[in-house]
């Protein structure tokens, strides 16, 4: 069972992704971050990736509607821990001009 951690500090919300990230699961995420959001006025997301064996392009939409979120309050999304196969997906999407991204992994 695909399980996500969420977390938050501040006005930020950390969320520590698990296992594939596909569009069944995107959904979800996104319900959550609107309801943690909006429950504790969150600016900022993180995305802790260090966990996700595989995603599809719907780790993409799930960037997109985080960064829609967080711009129209002057937040940020950041992505952490991502595999290189993952940046170079975001890299092609051309999702990295809205998100910044730390901590890069090798495949």
């Amino acid at each position: 069972m695909k399980q996500t951690e969420y977390k938050v500090d501040g006005r930020t919300l950390c969320v520590l992704l698990e296992s594939e990230i596909d569009h069944h699961h995107v959904k979800d995420i996104i319900d959550e971050i609107r309801r943690k959001g909006n429950m504790n006025f969150s600016k900022n997301i993180v995305f802790d990736f260090s966990k996700v064996n595989f995603m599809d392009s719907s780790a993409i939409g799930l960037m997109m509607e985080a960064y829609k979120r967080t711009s129209c309050v002057g937040g940020n999304v950041l992505v952490k821990n991502i595999s290189r196969r993952g940046y170079r997906a975001f890299q092609m999407a051309g999702i990295l001009k809205f998100i910044s991204v730390e901590d890069s992994n090798s495949d």
